[in-house]
């Protein structure tokens, strides 16, 4: 195990989607210290580049059955090597 310095220093947002209980989800973690603002100027972006790529249709108001989880990205990160099991 290892402390990620990469994770540390980072200033992007993270974007994972996927399916949580048969939802479409779209978790977004966001560096340490970000303000409401950033994440809300962050909305258009990702309302067009990824809830449309997982639940497309043909309306925006149809996809309001994708969840939406905001993060802070923790402070301690630990990497494990699953394979090695270290």
């Amino acid at each position: 195990m290892s402390t990620s310095a990469a994770a540390k220093t980072q200033t992007q947002a993270k974007l994972e989607t996927g399916m949580r209980n048969g939802v479409p989800t779209l978790e977004i973690v966001v560096p340490h210290g970000t303000t409401l603002s950033q994440v809300a100027a962050m909305h258009e972006v990702i309302s067009k580049q990824a809830i449309s790529k997982i639940s497309p249709r043909g309306c925006q108001q149809c996809t309001s059955g994708v969840h939406i989880i905001i993060r802070e990205e923790l402070e301690n990160v630990i990497v494990v090597d699953l394979p090695q099991a270290r």
